[in-house]
């Protein structure tokens, strides 16, 4: 005769538990560095977790307000994820540097606020496209938005041990 969803005189949540939301959203970390085309041998993949890969410089970028899409899609049999990470880069001395990612196709690592860290344009690299902006207000933002994005035939990896596959470097 239905859900009874008293018993006992006991309310719903005696039969429904509240899960706690122990994940947060939002990227803590960027590393970006130039794409280079690997080959599959070069390339150490074990269950979507990059295990090795030739090891480069990669740069530490700071950056706020980033987020990270994927999305997957069909078309013709053949299943494509787009990858999409925009970034935040107030006016510092970076901006300098920010036309070269227009120049080329770009890896782009990062590390989200659970300690996940993934990679992304594996294999195709990630095309880059940015603005300059600047608010009304004396609070808003003052600098660049970036848009890092690829579109492969595998999720974005996750990276195993950032510091024992890449040397990381800063920025400036």
């Amino acid at each position: 005769m239905g859900l009874d969803i008293y018993r006992d005189g006991c309310g719903i949540d005696d039969y429904l538990e509240a899960e706690c939301k122990e994940s947060q959203g939002g990227v803590g970390k960027l590393y970006i560095f130039p794409f280079v085309e690997y080959g599959v041998d070069d390339v150490v993949i074990v269950n979507e977790v990059i295990q090795s890969i030739p090891y480069v410089d990669i740069y530490e970028f700071d950056v706020w307000g980033a987020s990270y899409t994927e999305s997957a899609s069909i078309k013709q049999g053949n299943i494509s994820y787009q990858q999409s990470l925009n970034f935040n880069v107030p006016i510092t001395d970076t901006y300098k540097y920010l036309f070269k990612l227009l120049k080329r196709d770009h890896f782009a690592i990062f590390i989200d606020r659970n300690s996940n860290t993934r990679i992304m344009g594996v294999w195709n690299g990630c095309e880059a496209k940015y603005s300059n902006k600047t608010g009304s207000n004396k609070s808003d933002m003052n600098g660049y938005e970036i848009s890092l994005s690829a579109r492969e035939n595998n999720q974005a990896y996750w990276v195993s041990n950032i510091d024992t596959l890449f040397n990381v470097r800063p920025s400036t």
